[in-house]
């Protein structure tokens, strides 16, 4: 929803006519487009991890049931990880290009 609203203020054409508020509106749209892009990537992943499980279960691949879970538990320790540091302020997404 706030991604639509500064989408809006964006397409405004006398934006900038406040440059601070123009800059303002401009780094916020930047940053919540990045987390959505990182949101949108890490569900694409899921799926693909649980599409991989439901394979393996449907041809009874305890190898391939493995692998899957193991990439399932990696890709979510690993946003939590990232999750963790953002908040802490380890990692500085803007910073850093994630």
């Amino acid at each position: 929803m706030r991604l639509k609203v500064l989408s809006a203020e964006l397409n405004k054409s006398d934006l900038w006519d406040d440059p601070t508020h123009a800059g303002k509106i401009s780094r916020e749209h930047g940053s919540l487009t990045g987390k959505m892009k990182g949101v949108m990537t890490f569900e694409r992943e899921l799926l693909e991890h649980i599409d991989m499980l439901k394979l393996a279960k449907e041809e009874n691949d305890s190898e391939l049931e493995s692998v899957g879970v193991l990439a399932l538990i990696s890709q979510t320790l690993g946003m939590f990880s990232f999750s963790v540091s953002v908040s802490l302020g380890m990692i500085n997404p803007k910073v850093s290009g994630l």
